[in-house]
């Protein structure tokens, strides 16, 4: 499975300035993909084998996109031609010895890096450009999502009245995301702040039944429930650790419920 695609940019990049003059010599994201993948089945289990390598070119970043500049001390990053290669494994296998009972495991590996060097543009909380900065990211780790999970869950189904499904995932292999203005040192060439991982427990519980001589079904989904809080994504700083590391923290246990008819 091969595929190549030419992606217009995210609207917010063609406006990075916020103001109706367009960004100069935006390019088109440019994705090459090639997956491959095996699978293996049985009347009990199942096997499936995966793994993917994705080059994208022209990638853009704008720093600050959710914040409110207050004076010309404050500056937002533009970046356009950032160049990201993806790279992993996944595998995925499941046993069910009956319909009323499975069991699985999950395991995903990866590496993504950014693979250039780049110029930002420096925007004034008066949507002017004040300056150009180069911004030193070759070889350094994305951030955002894990990078490794691995996964654990089992299923029940018992005498049709409900569905219940657990689920235990551990987290690692999580980086923050550059600050533009932060890698402007040729020299500094550290990865970004390594975020701590941490393993996350979910129920699944599903119960069916008719309302109105229709199909229904209640679901209720309990997400943390060891209430493990942990920090979910944020912005490396200067030093590349914790003291100089701004981001989020999760939710600690928390549910949701929803309502499914069938006409």
């Amino acid at each position: 499975n091969g595929a190549f695609i030419s992606r217009s940019p995210y609207f917010k990049f063609v406006f990075g300035n916020f103001t109706n003059e367009p960004v100069i010599n935006l390019k088109n994201e440019q994705i090459e993909t090639v997956e491959l993948g095996y699978r293996m089945t049985h009347p009990k289990w199942k096997l499936n084998l995966g793994a993917y390598y994705t080059y994208w070119k022209n990638v853009s970043v704008l720093s600050n996109e959710y914040v409110q500049l207050e004076d010309n001390r404050q500056t937002r990053a533009m970046i356009n031609g950032l160049n990201s290669l993806h790279k992993g494994v996944e595998m995925n296998v499941e046993y069910r010895p009956s319909e009323k009972f499975g069991a699985g495991a999950f395991v995903s590996i990866g590496d993504y890096k950014w693979k250039n060097d780049v110029t930002a543009t420096l925007l004034s909380n008066d949507n002017v450009v004040v300056d150009t900065v180069y911004v030193y990211a070759k070889d350094i780790l994305e951030g955002g999502p894990a990078q490794q999970q691995y996964s654990l869950y089992v299923r029940f189904r018992i005498l049709n009245f409900f569905k219940l499904k657990t689920e235990l995932t551990h987290y690692n292999k999580i980086y923050a995301g550059f600050d533009p203005v932060t890698r402007n040192n040729p020299s500094d060439r550290r990865q970004p702040y390594k975020i701590p991982d941490y393993t996350i427990l979910n129920i699944y519980l599903g119960v069916p039944f008719k309302l109105f001589g229709s199909k229904a079904l209640l679901q209720i989904n309990g997400y943390n429930l060891c209430s493990n809080i942990h920090i979910v994504n944020g912005e490396d700083g200067i030093e590349h650790n914790l003291e100089t590391f701004k981001g989020f923290w999760s939710f600690g246990r928390n549910f949701d419920f929803s309502l499914q008819i069938n006409f």
